[in-house]
């Protein structure tokens, strides 16, 4: 099995304002295969200003695998090692599962360990070795020290491109992993050296963040499957002392599901690799999530609440906080092909201006209704927004129709927006469908119009997709993207 994907993406016709990204995946025999990504941002200089590459080999006797390139596994509940960063929104409560795929598939610059690694995975005992090198974006300053770690992997402005890949380390990692009919335990143990030294403290204000040339970090986990109830923890710590967990609890009560979430991360733990199960990180936070949902008959509805608070002050806001959010949902069918669901949302969460400490409070409510099937459907969607707090008041609205279809080997999309709000503060983020493998979750703010059609087809082993979008009301209101996908095999 061979793929190519080629697509290109910008606002205007200069080249250095087009997002390129190209990859070629090859599958030539069962569990061997290679993996090239090649990416460049719009404003950045060289065609190629990311790429990521892997070669995997499994053997045929032995359950041995061995990846050479880039890489970036998934372990327990992501407290070392994780394959999702940390989550925008609410973080519903899901279980982790180590990931089988070690190979790095992102375009996320500052992710991957370049390396070797090895995966053994028994009938009872699942073992893996990670050891590379990696190169972070950071920011110098003039006695060489690392003093903060951009994560955009963006290198347009002068201080962007300047940090482009200064800061080397070392990384090496073991897990192992004992699987039993109900209970599953794991632990693993990472290591990172740097070879500048890296300082995130701010004076007064986040002295507690990371500082040196070393982290050790080591984390053992247990998962329990009950049946009717399930239960996950993990908890991991540095040579500090400073300590991070996440455990998740999903119970099944005839047609109610309960599930929650607790995390807890001091001020002071830091993981460069993990994946946070928090939207706002994986330092000096503690927090829960609990989640009440019930399908009952053609309708279901969910409330849930998710609280966190900050250990310690921090660089922005110089005082312990408590963030809130909480909402409601319900979704039902109408008939065979119609769909409907209403959402409510009440987050809360404070700030610091003029030296007071002052609460932000953002409301906003959908009413959405769809009807037709997966590839045939049109869907209607009301948004509403209200946002309070440190003496200003903002609105924001949206209504939107969506029109999805196809005929023979030919699909599109049609959608237009009409949205209307104060500020900024008041914008509404709407899903869009984009060119194949892309995520598009754009916000609205101001007044306009917006509307974008994607268009697309095969012809034996072709597939050709098209996407325009115009909004009203920005510097650049047109912007376009092209797509080819070559696919040779199963």
């Amino acid at each position: 099995r061979f793929v190519w994907r080629g697509r290109v993406q910008g606002g205007a016709v200069e080249a250095g304002e087009l997002r390129l990204y190209q990859r070629v995946e090859w599958r030539f025999e069962q569990g061997r295969e290679m993996y090239v990504l090649v990416e460049k941002d719009p404003g950045e200089k060289r065609w190629a200003d990311f790429a990521a590459f892997y070669l995997r080999w499994q053997g045929r006797v032995w359950p041995l695998e061995i990846v050479v390139g880039d890489v970036r596994p998934g372990w327990g509940q992501g407290v070392v090692f994780g394959r999702a960063a940390a989550r925008r929104g609410t973080p519903f409560p899901a279980f982790r599962r180590d990931s089988e795929k070690i190979g790095y598939r992102s375009s996320g610059e500052n992710g991957a360990v370049r390396g070797l690694a090895f995966y053994y995975r028994g009938r009872r005992f699942v073992t893996v070795l990670v050891a590379g090198r990696a190169q972070l974006d950071a920011r110098v300053d003039e006695m060489g020290k690392v003093t903060s770690l951009p994560e955009s992997g963006v290198h347009v402005t002068v201080g962007e491109v300047a940090g482009r890949k200064q800061l080397q380390s070392r990384v090496g990692a073991w897990r192992g992993r004992y699987l039993g009919e109900h209970l599953q335990v794991g632990a693993s143990v990472q290591e990172v050296r740097f070879e500048r030294e890296v300082d995130l403290r701010r004076t007064g204000k986040t002295p507690w963040a990371f500082h040196g040339r070393r982290q050790g970090l080591m984390a053992v986990d247990a998962r329990y499957d009950g049946g009717t109830w399930r239960q996950v923890l993990e908890v991991g710590a540095n040579e500090r002392g400073k300590w991070g967990g996440v455990g998740v609890l999903r119970l099944e009560l005839g047609r109610l599901r309960i599930a929650s979430v607790v995390r807890h991360y001091d001020a002071g733990f830091h993981s460069f690799y993990g994946g946070a199960s928090s939207a706002t990180g994986m330092e000096n936070e503690e927090g829960y999530l609990l989640l009440l949902e019930q399908s009952r008959g053609r309708q279901k509805w969910r409330l849930y609440v998710d609280q966190y608070k900050r250990l310690q002050p921090t660089f922005s806001l110089p005082t312990p906080s408590i963030s809130e959010v909480w909402g409601a949902g319900v979704e039902g069918r109408v008939g065979k092909r119609g769909r409907w669901q209403a959402l409510y949302q009440d987050r809360r969460t404070p700030g610091w201006k003029a030296e007071i400490l002052q609460i932000k409070r953002s409301r906003r409510a959908r009413v959405e209704g769809r009807y037709g099937d997966r590839e045939r459907q049109v869907a209607l969607r009301l948004e509403g927004r209200y946002v309070d707090g440190g003496g200003e008041a903002a609105r924001g609205g949206m209504g939107s129709v969506r029109f999805k279809g196809g005929w023979r080997k030919s699909h599109y999309v049609f959608h237009l927006s009409r949205f209307s709000t104060d500020s900024y503060a008041a914008r509404i983020y709407e899903f869009e469908y984009d060119l194949p493998g892309a995520v598009s979750i754009r916000p609205l703010f101001g007044r306009g119009w917006r509307f974008y059609a994607l268009i697309g087809g095969q012809w034996r082993v072709l597939q050709f997709s098209g996407r325009y979008r115009y909004q009203q009301g920005r510097p650049a209101p047109h912007y376009w993207g092209a797509q080819v996908d070559v696919q040779i095999g199963r």
